[in-house]
């Protein structure tokens, strides 16, 4: 179940993806990504450059 995560989260990506996975949000080295769920260690949010591509699915290591 997704729920919202504590407070506000970000993160910077530190290598490119192209968001192969359905759903996956690509990610350019330096992308700054607002996360606001959280589900078994996968998280769904924004690039905050690019608003329109929202609720993606992140997986962060």
């Amino acid at each position: 179940m997704w729920t919202p995560t504590r407070g506000k989260k970000f993160g910077v990506a530190i290598y490119n993806w192209s968001g192969e996975i359905k759903f996956g949000l690509p990610l350019e080295i330096g992308d700054t990504v607002q996360i606001f769920e959280e589900c078994l260690g996968w998280y769904r949010g924004f690039v905050t450059k690019n608003r329109s591509i929202k609720v993606r699915y992140l997986n962060i290591i």
